[in-house]
């Protein structure tokens, strides 16, 4: 299993604290909402892609594509499917499924700014 959640990044972390009903729900420090009504969200804290996603694709991807690979891989490894694994199986039976509200912030103002012509 491959977690990353608001509370906690490791299926230990984030069972334990569901468990004893920690709530992710904070004020908001990504960004400055003071525009807005509220003010809170569920956000990913102490994130790291260290080991899982190489430093030059972390630097390109959006927030969720870095949780969602890094999450995919903590599954993969928890798993026990590692490369000589990976070799062996039948890669058209196997498959994976990521869903995201809005997409990507990042590619989103990219395009909303007229920084990606030609998408």
């Amino acid at each position: 299993m491959g977690v990353v959640t608001p509370l906690g990044h490791e299926p230990d972390v984030f069972y334990n604290n569901l468990l004893e009903g920690v709530s992710g729900i904070s004020e908001i420090e990504t960004f400055d909402c003071a525009q807005f009504p509220k003010r809170i969200a569920g956000e990913i804290k102490s994130f790291s892609t260290d080991g899982w996603v190489a430093p030059k694709f972390s630097k390109r991807m959006d927030k969720f594509m870095l949780y969602s690979l890094t999450a995919g891989k903590k599954a993969l490894q928890d798993g026990g499917v590692n490369e000589d694994v990976m070799e062996e199986l039948d890669k058209m039976k196997c498959g994976v499924l990521i869903g995201s509200a809005m997409g990507g912030m990042k590619v989103k103002s990219f395009l909303e700014e007229g920084k990606c012509h030609g998408i």
